[in-house]
């Protein structure tokens, strides 16, 4: 939490801003912050609030705006909890911040300091200390707020500010710095019109800088005030420096001929609008009235930081008519940063003043902020590397304002009080808008394809748009993607250039990042996607989670990851690749074991989230995960499926990359493990493709079992696809393998599945046979597994007629599945109950079936089933005369089908049809 009471009122908890509410609670608030810790009993307050119209229910209010108070001031305080922040002392209250906490107390200590200096004999010192005081004084404690005009304590700080200001002008004449001292003892007399020290001072000060006519117009102000105020003379310090004054003799002017600074870079011809980053830029120059606005405008390397301010930049340059400074400060190479020290050099001769005037950083800075004051200039500090290169660059004074660009958030401005404007990728038809402005909107339209492919190949980096643009001006745009998918994209933009390469531009950036950080970035280029989560990126570092967290945040303060919320972090596709071939270059034993943490990560976790959906998923042991690969584990269905969602894309290609890596135990239990996910999503065809990658490494590692698991998956697959003769090969495969492996379970489980696609085919009494056979062997076994073989029973032996026994089997299996309390397999049983009562007549008895297997289903997640039930619940009510509820739920089911493009919707369709009269 920081707080602000000298000039507006205000607070920020973190670089938030945060409201205080209304003046009686700022006011309240200022009069705490002026105690300086001590308390202030309840009479005083009222006193200082209100004077002599203070209501009855002063105390009550007192109380009330504490309350309002210490929810801004200390948010996370639990009710009940004695306050830390805003105290309780007697009948009173005592606000306890740390000094940097609170700007007043920050003033008080600086002042504190410089003076002790001064009278060290520290001049110089003494001046760059009471300058950052000075720095803070924004205006009178409270800012002007009605209740506190004329209070004590507001009066005594701003005499507090007074003296500071002598000081600091003491201090700068002795160490021979007169122009740091002219604007602050220019206001200094203007809010104290009759103070001679002051007074004498400035006018010491205009003629130690030369300006002998400054000094006598000084003079002979306060001549004239002294006499019509108060009807006095000059008194001694007055007289003695203005006698100084008619002693000297003009000094000769310097040869600095001063203009107006306009160093605006031209701005770029083919812009593409950033409505947003322009808005928020207005808003904050539209701040001005209240301090020095300050824009921390970031972003990745490459996006378009500098090109976007430079536009905003000339369309206000006509509200700054005293100049415009511009400097690559360049924070992020080539070359080394720039030194403020030199960029104060710079900016002070073309204000006027020559470079050699002062070489101490501190006193450059003065001089900087001095020539401004009472200016409209508007400062763009580009390339940024830290907040501490900046900020000696920054304006003192209102008018003036200041925009810095960087790839880095530079947080240390942001808790001052800076605003961050982030610039984003652009979005896809903001990338065609850019390249239609650089080759023109006739090329494009021309090659289309080829336009949209290099449009998703520099994947909203304007950086990379720019330099295929440039490539694309001699060559056709399909030649432009032949060197995209041949060379890859960071080989095929590389320019040689250092102010274009976009491998150079991710190098200076990452580079700038110190360890372990940096090393983190390479590790996120074993990882096959962009997108990860924390827990794979904690699986990649080996590092404690607390540590991989602040790692990623110091690469999202760097612009080299998105930190997406959720705890997912996301690396732009190019940075991605530049990442890869990072990771590429790792010891191979640090890649390796990475590549396992992440592997054992996932799998484990894949594992666990699997066996929340199922009492029939894979409970065999598999070797323990590696140390540090932190894998999940879950306690609810819900928590599993949410992860398997976002995680899904990531699963699929970690197959792929533990194929390549040679990891075949990887490849098969990976496949095997997300089976059930996908079967319910209705991903067959990938269920199939992973089924294939699998067997392969298993057939490499010579595993009978594993074989014959493989080959099992792949009767599923093809089963769901309808592909008869390809699950008959894999089921006879898998059948013979699990025998040699001498597995029962697995034996039987395999035999249930071959049933499931034979009663598909019509094949009931095959079906029939195995299912009995396989049913037989996990009783034997005490498997849950018989659960399901039992519902199939129960559904074949419906198909031979034999419905009673069909029922009697269903009624065992939902029984066993609520033992278990596998409510898939429930609503599975339902389903089938369900359709048995149907063909027997039985349809109210049928339609409560379905009815809840609907709900089971919906609660699962699974959409297809869903559709499947809702289909037979309408079939169920036509079969009632309930034509309108029968319409309803087959509609509802087209719906679910055709979003998944699912055949069974012709079905839907047909009953929909033929009911349409």
């Amino acid at each position: 939490m920081r707080v602000q009471v000298l000039g507006a009122v205000r607070a920020w908890s973190g670089t938030d801003e945060v409201n205080i509410g209304s003046p009686g609670r700022r006011a309240l608030l200022t009069l705490l912050a002026l105690a300086d810790g001590h308390p202030l009993g309840m009479g005083g307050l009222i006193e200082a609030l209100w004077g002599e119209r203070s209501p009855r229910s002063a105390v009550n209010v007192v109380h009330t705006h504490v309350k309002h108070l210490r929810r801004v001031l200390e948010p996370a305080r639990r009710p009940g909890s004695p306050a830390r922040v805003l105290v309780r002392c007697g009948d009173g209250y005592a606000l306890r911040l740390p000094d940097e906490a609170l700007d007043l107390a920050q003033f008080r200590r600086l002042a504190a300091s410089g003076a002790a200096l001064c009278r060290a004999g520290e001049h110089r010192a003494a001046t760059a200390r009471l300058t950052s005081a000075l720095e803070l004084w924004a205006g009178p404690p409270g800012g002007g707020l009605a209740a506190l005009a004329g209070n004590p304590a507001v009066t005594a700080a701003v005499r507090e500010w007074l003296s500071a200001v002598l000081a600091h002008g003491e201090a700068a004449l002795a160490a021979g710095e007169p122009a740091v001292a002219v604007p602050l003892l220019s206001r200094a007399t203007a809010e104290a019109p009759l103070d001679e020290s002051l007074h004498a001072l400035l006018i010491r000060a205009h003629h130690a800088t030369g300006d002998r006519s400054a000094a006598a117009a000084a003079f002979h102000r306060v001549r004239k005030d002294l006499a019509a105020e108060l009807g006095l003379d000059p008194g001694p310090k007055l007289t003695a420096a203005y006698s100084e004054v008619l002693a000297s003799r003009p000094a000769a002017a310097a040869r600095v001929v001063a203009v107006v600074p306009k160093q605006l870079p031209p701005a770029c011809g083919s812009f593409v609008l950033r409505d947003e980053v322009l808005a928020e830029l207005d808003a904050v120059v539209a701040d001005g009235d209240r301090g020095v606005p300050v824009a921390v405008v970031d972003g990745t390397a490459g996006v378009g930081k500098t090109t976007v301010v430079v536009h905003w930049a000339h369309g206000v340059a006509d509200r700054f008519p005293d100049g415009h400074l511009f400097v690559d400060l360049r924070g992020f190479g080539p070359g080394a940063p720039l030194d403020p020290t030199d960029v104060l050099a710079g900016f002070t001769e073309v204000l006027g003043v020559p470079a050699g005037a002062s070489s101490d950083l501190a006193a450059r800075t003065g001089l900087f902020r001095s020539l401004l004051a009472g200016k409209r200039v508007l400062v763009v500090l580009d390339n940024a590397r830290d907040a501490d290169q900046v900020r000696p660059l920054l304006p003192g004074t209102a008018g003036c304002a200041a925009v810095v660009t960087s790839r880095s958030r530079l947080p240390g401005l942001l808790v001052g009080g800076a605003r961050a404007v982030a610039v984003d990728l652009l979005a896809p038809a903001e990338a065609r808008e850019m390249l239609a402005g650089r080759l023109g909107s006739t090329r494009v339209a021309a090659e289309p394809e080829a336009a949209e492919r290099v449009i998703a190949a520099c994947a909203g980096l304007p950086l990379a748009l720019a330099v295929a643009a440039a490539r694309a001006t001699t060559t056709p745009l399909v030649d432009v993607v032949a060197d995209l998918d041949e060379a890859g994209s960071l080989d095929a933009l590389a320019t040689g250039e250092p102010h274009s390469d976009i491998r150079v531009a991710f190098e200076t950036s990452h580079r700038a990042v110190a360890e372990p950080a940096a090393g983190l970035l390479d590790l996120l280029g074993v990882h096959p996607l962009p997108e990860l989560p924390l827990a794979a990126a904690t699986a990649l570092a080996g590092t404690p989670t607390t540590a991989t967290r602040r790692c990623l945040r110091t690469l999202a303060d760097a612009r080299l990851v998105d930190d997406r919320g959720h705890g997912r972090f996301r690396l732009h596709d190019l940075l991605h690749d530049y990442a890869r071939e990072r990771a590429a270059e790792l010891p191979a034993r640090a890649a390796a074991a990475a590549l396992d943490r992440l592997l054992d990560h996932y799998l484990h976790s894949t594992r666990a989230a699997a066996r929340t959906f199922s009492p029939y998923a894979d409970t065999r042991e598999v070797p323990a995960p590696a140390p540090g690969s932190e894998p999940l584990d879950f306690t609810d269905r819900a928590a599993a499926t949410a992860w398997f969602a976002v995680e899904q894309e990531a699963l699929v290609a970690l197959v792929g990359t533990a194929e390549a890596a040679g990891r075949d135990r990887h490849v098969c239990e990976l496949a095997v493990a997300q089976r059930f996910w996908l079967d319910r999503r209705g991903r067959w065809e990938c269920m199939r493709a992973l089924g294939e990658v699998a067997l392969a490494a298993a057939d490499r590692l010579g595993d009978p079992w594993l074989r014959g698991r493989c080959h099992r998956e792949l009767v599923t697959a093809h089963m769901r696809l309808a592909r008869w003769a390809d699950g008959e090969h894999h089921l006879a495969a898998a059948l013979r393998l699990l025998e040699e492996a001498a597995d029962p379970v697995a034996y039987g489980q395999t035999l249930v599945n071959g049933a499931q696609m034979r009663r598909k085919q019509g094949r009931v009494e095959e079906a029939l046979h195995d299912a009995r056979t396989g049913l037989g062997l996990l009783v034997e076994a005490g498997h849950n597994g018989q659960a399901l073989a039992l519902s199939l029973v129960g559904s074949l032996l419906s198909q031979t007629g034999a419905h009673v026994e069909a029922l009697a089997a269903h009624e065992r299996a939902l029984h066993l599945q609520r033992q278990l309390g596998y409510r898939f397999g429930e609503a599975d049983t339902l389903l089938a109950m369900g359709t048995v009562r149907h063909n027997t007549g039985d349809n109210e008895g049928a339609k409560a079936c379905h009815r809840r297997a609907v709900e089971l289903f919906g609660e699962a997640g699974d959409q297809f089933c869903v559709a499947d039930s809702l289909l037979r619940l309408g079939d169920d009510e036509h079969a009632l005369g309930h034509t309108a509820d029968a319409r309803a739920n087959w509609e509802q089911s087209l719906s679910i089908l055709t979003g998944l493009r699912n055949p069974l919707a012709d079905t839907a369709r047909l009953r929909l049809s033929e009911t349409s009269g």
